[in-house]
């Protein structure tokens, strides 16, 4: 009941005790509404966050919950991250770094802090009570036990056509985990959802289950500290996967896809330099997640007398291109034959696949 009150009182403390005009608009706009992020992307959207002038006392009770106010579901999450921040609102990348062919560091994006939104105090306190929302409001969909969780569920009527509409809604959750010391920031939202409404009953049950994968990933679930190694096997238990083919990738490339599927590539150099001619286990034999692939690699400059047959045909293609050499595809699939043949002065490799 308790975090059910203080659920209420997020929701509701703004009616009752409503912020002034510019207060109100100050916070939305620190807090990152009606700006746009500057992320690396093209076409991002400002929002709608109307100035204080246009707003009157209807307005400054409704946006308390909401209404009156749009945003992008990217905002939302950088507002909740400067909660996850201790109330320090930090600016968006997508790309952390660009790496030459030779591992050489082309360009790096480093975490930029904005501006110091709310004191650290505060922001602590505000994830207390979206942890009790979880806990024990609307939110108890996204809960996971063992693994503290703060969020708050959303449900939105959608502007259509010059009014709130009865039939058309935006459910959503945001959350952080884990909410003693928040990592991740995860938006979920439905447009639109036909069997229910609610972003407690819709939105919240698919952060859950990324959360979840998340755990059946063990080098992200630590690296994040959603659980701590003690709890891997219980989270990983029964868990396999289904080796991936990373012969004739390079090392780089090959320990990103070996991650990615939960398996452990070893502690083999980061090197662009050097190309996987053999692994084990093999492509396609189901092992437990988080099991070590052994990798054998080759310089790039030696990998001419490495066979190309049973490559899937994209890692048949980076290889050829490693070595500097054209190619001509027949087919689709994994490589069955090939063939090296020159056309004018370029070198050219034939590949004929099939599935």
């Amino acid at each position: 009941e308790r975090a059910a009150a203080l659920e209420e009182r997020i929701r509701r403390e703004p009616l009752l005790f409503p912020p002034g005009a510019r207060t109100l608009y100050r916070y939305a706009r620190d807090f990152g509404f009606g700006i746009r992020t500057e992320i690396e992307l093209p076409g991002e959207a400002r929002g709608v966050l109307r100035l204080p002038r246009q707003l009157d006392p209807g307005d400054l009770l409704f946006m308390g919950f909401g209404y009156g106010i749009a945003c992008t579901p990217l905002q939302l999450a950088c507002a909740y991250a400067a909660l996850a921040n201790d109330g320090t609102l930090m600016k968006p990348y997508v790309v952390r770094r660009i790496l030459a062919a030779n591992g050489d560091l082309i360009e790096e994006h480093v975490p930029q802090r904005i501006r110091q939104v709310i004191p650290p105090t505060v922001a602590q306190q505000v994830r207390s009570m979206l942890q009790q929302v979880v806990e024990r409001g609307t939110g108890t969909n996204a809960r996971i036990e063992g693994i503290p969780i703060a969020g708050k569920t959303g449900t939105a009527q959608q502007w259509v056509e010059g009014s709130y509409s009865k039939r058309d809604y935006t459910a959503s959750f945001v959350g952080m985990v884990p909410a003693t010391k928040p990592a991740l920031v995860i938006v979920t939202m439905l447009d639109r959802p036909r069997s229910d409404i609610y972003g407690g009953s819709t939105a919240a049950p698919l952060f859950r289950r990324i959360v979840e994968s998340l755990c059946a990933i063990p080098h992200l679930a630590l690296r994040y500290g959603i659980v701590g190694q003690e709890s891997l096997p219980r989270q990983v238990a029964g868990d396999s996967v289904t080796v991936p083919t990373v012969r004739g990738l390079d090392v780089a490339h090959a320990r990103t896809v070996l991650s990615a599927v939960g398996l452990d590539p070893g502690s083999i150099p980061l090197d662009r330099t050097r190309i996987v001619v053999e692994q084990e286990p093999a492509e396609g034999s189901r092992v437990e997640r988080g099991r070590r692939i052994q990798l054998r690699t080759v310089p790039a400059d030696s990998i001419e007398q490495c066979s190309l047959i049973g490559l899937p045909l994209r890692n048949a293609v980076a290889f050829a291109h490693r070595l500097g050499a054209a190619v001509r595809v027949v087919g689709s699939g994994t490589v069955r034959r090939y063939h090296w043949q020159r056309v004018g002065t370029e070198r050219q490799v034939v590949l004929y696949c099939s599935r």
